[in-house]
């Protein structure tokens, strides 16, 4: 009898463990069902209503001369904005088609960088960069943020994207035919 109490007993302490790492290591959903936490892969969106974009912004100065690039990319559409004051004014915009085998390869070529994962840094995004360039890379799925991280010219090392910056870029500007002459009179970017 004393042997079967002490194996319920470890057993109940084991469940309880158990409970305890979730309950620590996991995310409550909006119902209270606790799930682990998953890596994040990009991949996973590919066959979804998803989009990635990439916005580059310049370093800052006087409102006037505030620069963005913005990059948008769907399964159907690849688009540039170019946008001018901290307020957000597209003053320039440019789409092409895409398709889902062309989307898919993008994101494939991003999750080889590692887009969209969160490195772990002190440095906030706000004045990160404030004499640089910052990036900001999301993605979305049926309009829902699922990743949202930045990196910085001028942050060493210190962003919150664990993607090899220059590389991420690289693949967004190759979605936009014209990416040069779209953004030759671009002062700051």
């Amino acid at each position: 009898m004393r042997r079967l109490l002490l194996f319920l007993g470890f057993l109940l302490g084991i469940v309880l463990l158990l409970i305890v790492v979730i309950g620590l290591n996991g995310d409550r959903s909006s119902d209270g069902i606790i799930t682990a936490n998953k890596v994040f892969n990009i991949n996973d969106y590919a066959d979804r209503n998803s989009s990635v974009r990439a916005t580059i912004s310049g370093p800052v100065v006087g409102n006037d001369q505030f620069e963005q690039v913005r990059i948008s990319v769907t399964p159907k559409s690849r688009t540039i904005d170019i946008i001018s004051g901290y307020q957000g004014k597209v003053v320039s915009s440019k789409t092409y088609s895409n398709n889902r085998s062309a989307y898919q390869a993008l994101l494939s070529a991003l999750a080889v960088q590692e887009f969209g994962k969160v490195r772990e840094t002190n440095e906030k995004e706000a004045g990160a960069c404030a004499t640089g360039r910052l990036y900001d890379f999301v993605v979305y799925d049926d309009s829902k943020v699922v990743s949202d991280t930045w990196a910085g010219s001028c942050t060493r090392g210190n962003t919150q994207n664990s993607a090899e910056t220059s590389r991420v870029l690289n693949l967004f500007k190759k979605q936009i035919t014209d990416y040069s002459e779209i953004t030759q009179d671009l002062d700051n970017i």
